[in-house]
């Protein structure tokens, strides 16, 4: 007995890598995995937590600390070649190699606390022009 107290603190202190046990385990999983995209844990945090979520119990479970985010100014349809009204909104980010994860709260104009959606973001780059010979 006791040296399966030992090996299972071993075990404990070591960590050993698990299948997932739940829907839960198996998001939080994409969340944490340096391998997902950002497409993977914006999906993974829309499994995670239903509609009106706090902002707390997502850090909490995230345990990543976000930044807020203000979006505001001219809007334009490029489709359309046409303006659109003004956008003004707040969104709680969490920044990744390449883009983000950003979460929108209600209200979405005073750093809301009621969780409705993910969404994922990638970075554009911008590649200088070459004069060609």
């Amino acid at each position: 007995m006791h040296h399966f107290i030992i090996i299972l603190l071993a075990l404990s202190l070591v960590g050993c890598s698990h299948p997932p046990t739940s829907a839960h385990d198996a998001a939080l999983q994409v969340w944490r995995s340096p391998d997902s995209s950002l497409q993977q844990r914006a999906d993974a945090v829309m499994r995670l937590f239903p509609v009106g979520t706090s902002k707390t119990e997502i850090e909490r479970v995230l345990v990543r600390k976000g930044t807020w985010g203000h979006y505001h100014g001219p809007s334009f349809d490029a489709i359309n070649n046409r303006p659109l009204p003004e956008h003004d909104y707040w969104r709680f980010v969490y920044d990744f190699p390449g883009g983000g994860v950003s979460l929108e709260f209600e209200p979405a104009t005073a750093l809301g606390d009621r969780f409705v959606r993910a969404s994922y973001f990638q970075i554009l780059k911008t590649v200088p022009l070459m004069n060609s010979p």
